[in-house]
């Protein structure tokens, strides 16, 4: 990303923005997601932002210019659109963050405020890396992380320390309450950023425990499945392959019940299963 481009990787494509003013880079460099991909080139799509009159106008290639009244109303307008075309049409969603440690990759799954996008963070710093913090898709060849970079909230800083000083150069947001929300690379916290279909060989279901230890525990292959269905979207179409994807990636991965607590006690117990299996 410059101050004048800002690309945009999803499963399918890779769109390279150019700005006509390098300050608009503040708001759309929020998008900014540019790892490398395995798996063969993307499409490639050049989208334009510039002035036109009172408005500001993004342009593609033979299509009219669409006008919006300001910079950040265009950027809602690509969030959203990049975000439907991540949204598979024959395979599940799966919400769960996708590391890698040593060649092992490693799912982290939990409800909404189970602390899985802190968690995720502090394994980044801690030498695993980060293909993706927020989805997964699944098919019969294993799992593949969707492109997007991580969403690091300032109330992280009060955990994590360390991410206060690498966020200072990432474009970032703020929601309705004035807390930054920033967009911020997984390159950024050590380690490439590299996103590939694979088999998984771990996963942790995480629970919080605020206040408390960490602690984990082994869990059987049924109840994994059950975690693993309530935080997945099926396709409207072909849900039986979809079961069938994650009983295949399910069977061939170790499963465990994570009740985070104490943040480094989280990777603590993440890294001693790891060495265990």
């Amino acid at each position: 990303m410059t101050d004048k481009v800002v690309y945009v990787r999803n499963p399918t494509r890779l769109y390279a923005i150019e700005l006509a003013d390098p300050a608009w880079r503040a708001s759309i460099g929020y998008l900014a997601c540019h790892p490398h991909v395995e798996g063969g080139l993307a499409e490639n799509i050049t989208l334009s932002i510039r002035p036109n009159g009172p408005f500001v106008a993004l342009c593609e290639n033979g299509k009219p210019p669409r006008n919006f009244a300001a910079i950040d109303e265009v950027r809602e307008h690509l969030h959203g659109r990049f975000f439907l075309e991540s949204m598979p049409v024959d395979r599940p969603l799966l919400h769960a963050a996708c590391l890698k440690y040593k060649d092992r990759r490693v799912l982290i799954v939990g409800p909404k405020n189970a602390g899985k996008s802190t968690l995720t963070l502090a394994l980044g710093l801690a030498g695993f890396a980060i293909e993706g913090d927020e989805n997964v898709l699944i098919d019969l060849h294993g799992v593949t992380a969707r492109p997007r970079a991580c969403r690091v909230k300032e109330s992280s800083f009060s955990v994590l320390p360390i991410l206060a000083p690498l966020t200072e150069n990432t474009a970032f947001i703020t929601d309705f309450h004035g807390r930054k929300i920033y967009n911020v690379p997984p390159d950024l916290l050590g380690q490439p950023w590299r996103i590939a279909t694979g088999k998984v060989d771990l996963i942790i279901v995480i629970h919080a425990n605020h206040g408390g230890m960490s602690s984990i525990r082994p869990l059987p292959p049924l109840g994994l499945t059950q975690e693993i269905m309530a935080e997945t979207a099926f396709p409207a179409a072909g849900k039986a392959l979809g079961v069938a994807a994650i009983a295949r990636m399910v069977s061939g991965a170790a499963g465990y019940d994570l009740s985070s607590g104490d943040l480094w006690g989280a990777v603590a117990c993440i890294k001693a299963v790891l060495s265990a299996e």
